[in-house]
């Protein structure tokens, strides 16, 4: 069979709701394009609800544009999108959230882009809608620390990005593919000449059901993948050596002020409350650089079930 020209890469998890209304949105709104399209529901294990949910759409695809794979395990979302990525058959590969925030209507203003040439075209948010708190520590990342080396740190980044096949194979060839997902594409965007990279900015709808899949911890590991194990490198050796030389100072101020200058006691306690402060960052940074390099630890993705009719006719032929 033919490829289709785009793909549209939805990772699931505990969306299942959203997944008919999502894909009538998709469907409806490619067609009156004339786009060729294939989807991909990537279920990596929320809850049994939405392979459910995949299943009765699948059975309902006339068109056999609908593929699905189901992972054995929770790998996160980053692997689901490379997962995605790896059985995905068009020119282009679009990702996109699957709880109805991403609109699809704006999809043409992403494939207008890769028409006039760009490799890479982000959807960057002209606003959030999220919880206050997820706002202001998103916000604290963008404008704090420099996450991104290609791409303007200011920008409120989601998944919502449409990338070319060649990117997709780049992305797919890095070892730690299942990290990060935008920070990936803005290495491939630093490291390969003429990779060419636009923007298209919009304005994120509300959760079509339930609250955001991302807990405190979610987002902190979210987080810690994203600032990557060279930077918690680097944080755990400062804070380490702070801790040790404030320790070692307060010490010694302790033992002169015991003999004659009592007023320098104060000092002293300043001087160890500052370093047991570094010595509990040392061990964050330790925990976090742990996590960043989980991804890399992981062992290959595996799926438990799928549905892939278009690859059994290409069997059969």
């Amino acid at each position: 069979m033919s490829r289709p020209y785009l793909s549209v890469i939805l990772p699931v998890y505990k969306c299942g709701s959203c997944l008919p209304p999502l894909y009538s949105r998709l469907s409806d709104y490619l067609s009156e394009q004339s786009v060729d399209f294939e989807v991909i529901f990537v279920d990596d294990r929320g809850d049994e609800s939405d392979w459910n949910v995949i299943e009765s759409l699948a059975k309902c695809d006339d068109n056999l544009r609908i593929r699905a794979f189901r992972h054995r395990l929770n790998y996160g979302q980053a692997a689901a999108i490379a997962s995605g990525f790896s059985r995905a058959r068009g020119d282009y590969c679009l990702v996109m959230d699957a709880d109805l925030q991403d609109p699809p209507e704006c999809i043409g203003s992403l494939l207008s882009k890769a028409r006039q040439g760009s490799d890479i075209v982000l959807a960057v948010k002209t606003r959030r809608r999220d919880s206050i708190a997820r706002c202001l520590a998103d916000a604290a990342v963008r404008k704090l620390l420099p996450v991104y080396t290609r791409f303007p740190n200011s920008l409120d980044y989601g998944s919502f990005a449409l990338i070319s096949r060649a990117v997709a194979d780049r992305y797919l060839a890095a070892p730690d593919r299942n990290s990060h997902f935008v920070k990936l594409l803005d290495r491939q965007s630093n490291s390969t000449p003429g990779t060419l990279t636009s923007f298209v900015y919009y304005e994120p709808e509300s959760r079509y059901h339930g609250p955001s899949s991302y807990s405190f911890f979610k987002l902190l590991h979210h987080n810690c993948v994203l600032m990557g194990p060279a930077f918690w490198s680097e944080k755990l050796k400062v804070s380490t050596i702070a801790s040790i030389a404030l320790l070692l100072v307060a010490m010694v101020v302790h033992l002169i002020s015991w003999e004659s200058f009592s007023g320098m006691e104060l000092v002293a306690c300043l001087l160890t409350a500052a370093g047991v402060i570094a010595f509990w960052s040392a061990i964050f940074c330790q925990y976090a650089r742990f996590v960043s390099t989980r991804p890399l630890r992981d062992g290959p993705v595996e799926v438990a079930e799928r549905i892939d009719r278009i690859a059994s006719l290409e069997m059969a032929v």
